[in-house]
């Protein structure tokens, strides 16, 4: 045994890897006998270093150091590279730092050493959904869950698939062939929930989601979807206390999308006070300036407030965003109709109609500027003319009788 054999012998004796037989003399067939343990022993070494780069590795990765994750696992797979959970994590790494073909050479090679391996199953799917492929994901989802039908994040994440595919009725048959095996798992009553929206039945989808809450009080997606077919169904002072909820929330709170929606039920309630302010907030900052869903909103409350300072605010902004929509033109006339000499508000009335405003409301405001004016046959004639746009219409009544001796106007019921 040369010098290099018997350092590497007693390093391996000294990790209990081979026996002290093995380094003793004995003529060639000791010899060969010592350097096939020796080789047994450098793979079994081989063998102990992997899994302990591999549990590094997953230690970084789980800590978010992907670089250290990688530069780890890569290591194990050098040393022992037949391991599917190492081939696994590593295509979870990879897939994390957007290698993307990387990542799928990683887990089919997973797949080819197990493929009855679900987390490469698994993850195999999700790498195929980030890049759109909805087909192979949700084979490789629905491959997951057949391998481990116990496991709901298999389920769902088949059953999502499938209804991103547009197959409603196969999603629900998949999710139905469970039986109650799922009946308490809130992940699953949500799923239930979003295929009830999709397919408009919106009171089963409250009932699904209120099941959600009740078994999973802490998730917040369940909350914002309970709001979602709340306001579907109408139960819209309900949905707006649940976005009050979420929006007190440190990670919801700048949540453009639910503002929006709390805003517009604060309205639909008549809590304009409230929306008012909720508008407000939607508007300030670099984002709230080019908002125009929320400039807007803000001056049809103001309208209905009679905030005449912010209705001139809005008339600025939305005819500076918005130029060829009829809303700013629409401001900025009733504005005017407040000042002392409200005229210049028949102009912009105009630009109004000539965008494509609200004719029934143009003819209305119209009709107020010009008994404003005292030209009291003009605004006759507007409210006739509103009439025969829409004969129907309860608010040309209303709007007989605020301009007093016109109270007596023809509208059909």
């Amino acid at each position: 045994m040369d010098r290099y054999q018997k350092i590497t012998a007693s390093v391996l004796v000294a990790a209990g890897l081979i026996g002290l037989t093995g380094c003793g003399g004995g003529g060639a067939s000791r010899g060969k006998y010592t350097q096939e343990h020796l080789s047994a022993a450098r793979v079994k070494l081989d063998i102990m270093k992997s899994a302990t780069e591999y549990d590094m590795a997953r230690q970084s990765f789980l800590a978010g150091d992907l670089d250290k994750a990688l530069e780890r696992i890569e290591r194990s797979l050098s040393l022992n590279p037949e391991v599917t959970k190492s081939n696994v994590l590593h295509g979870r790494i990879l897939n994390e730092m957007g290698e993307v073909d990387q990542s799928i050479a990683a887990f089919t090679r997973a797949v080819t050493l197990d493929a009855s391996n679900v987390e490469a199953q698994y993850y195999m799917g999700i790498v195929y959904e980030r890049i759109v492929n909805r087909e192979k994901a949700a084979e490789h989802f629905i491959k997951a869950h057949e391998l481990d039908p116990t496991d709901p994040q298999y389920l769902i994440a088949a059953v999502e698939q499938l209804m991103d595919m547009g197959q409603i009725e196969r999603a629900q048959s998949f999710i139905e062939s469970t039986g109650d095996r799922f009946q308490h798992n809130g992940g699953v009553r949500q799923t239930l929930g979003h295929l009830a929206m999709i397919r408009g039945e919106h009171s089963l989808a409250v009932e699904m989601f209120n099941q959600a809450r009740l078994l999973t009080p802490d998730d917040k997606g369940i909350i914002e979807d309970l709001a979602s077919a709340q306001i579907a169904t109408g139960q819209v002072a309900a949905a707006e206390s649940n976005l009050a909820k979420l929006l007190s929330d440190k990670d919801y709170a700048t949540r453009r999308d639910l503002q929006h929606t709390r805003a517009r039920a604060l309205v639909e309630l008549n809590r304009l006070v409230e929306a008012r302010t909720a508008y407000l907030e939607l508007t300030k900052g670099s984002q709230g300036s080019s908002d125009t869903e929320a400039w807007v909103a803000l001056g049809s409350v103001a309208m209905a407030l009679n905030d005449q300072l912010r209705i001139r605010e809005c008339a600025q902004r939305v005819v500076a965003l918005l130029p060829d929509r009829p809303e700013g033109y629409l401001y900025r006339a009733a504005w005017f109709r407040s000042q002392t000499n409200p005229e210049p508000a028949l102009r912009w009335l105009d630009m109004a109609q000539q965008r494509g405003g609200d004719q029934i409301v143009i003819h209305q405001m119209r009709a107020i500027v010009l008994k404003q004016l005292g030209r009291d046959a003009e605004a006759r004639q507007e409210i006739l003319s509103a009439a025969r746009a829409d004969p129907t219409n309860p608010r040309l009544r209303e709007l007989a009788q605020s301009l007093g001796s016109y109270a007596n106007v023809p509208v059909n019921d």
